[in-house]
C-alpha cells in the first residue's frame, strides 16, 4: 500500500481562470459531512431486533487550513489577498472563486477535489515562541467535485 506525505497535498484558489497556490501552507484538512433524519417507524422493528433507520439528506464539506505568515507581496501570494478580500467584503461566492485540493501524482484516480466556498473563519496566531501563522475555514457552498488526474 502506497503512503503519501502530507506535504504533497496543496490548497489552491482561483480568481477567474488563474489558479493560485495558497502561500506558506502547513496544514489543510478536507472534511466531508452528511446529515441524516430518523426514519424509524413501528413497521421496521422486528420483534426484539429494534434497529433504527435513517435517511441521508444534506451533505457538505469544509477545508480548515493553516499557513505561515510571510512578508511576500500580494503579487507573490495573491491567494491570501483573494481570501481576505472575500472575507472582509462578505462576498458571496462567485464563479471566480474555486477551491482546489491537489493530491500528489499516483494517489488513486481522483487527483483534485474542487468546489465553491465561503471563507467563514480567518485568524492570525502570533505566539511568543513560534512562527506566526494564519488559519481559516472554507465552507463549501456547492457540490464538491472530483476531477481525475491528467
Amino acid at each position: 500500500m502506497a503512503r503519501h506525505a502530507g506535504i504533497n497535498f496543496l490548497l489552491w484558489l482561483t480568481n477567474g481562470t488563474t489558479a493560485y497556490k495558497v502561500g506558506g501552507q502547513r496544514n489543510a484538512t478536507l472534511s466531508l459531512s452528511g446529515e441524516t433524519v430518523d426514519a424509524t417507524n413501528k413497521e421496521v422493528t422486528n420483534g426484539t431486533e429494534q434497529w433504527r433507520e435513517t435517511v441521508s439528506t444534506f451533505r457538505g464539506w469544509t477545508i480548515d487550513f493553516e499557513g505561515i505568515v510571510s512578508d511576500l507581496s500580494n503579487a507573490q501570494d495573491p491567494a491570501t489577498d483573494i481570501m481576505m478580500d472575500k472575507f472582509f467584503n462578505s462576498a458571496e461566492v462567485q464563479t471566480d472563486f474555486r477551491v482546489y485540493l491537489e493530491f500528489p501524482s499516483g494517489f488513486s484516480s481522483d487527483r483534485y477535489f474542487y468546489g465553491y466556498a465561503l471563507c467563514s473563519d480567518l485568524g492570525v496566531d502570533t505566539p511568543y515562541d513560534d512562527v506566526a501563522t494564519w488559519t481559516g475555514t472554507l465552507d463549501g457552498n456547492s457540490r464538491l467535485q472530483r476531477q481525475a488526474s491528467g
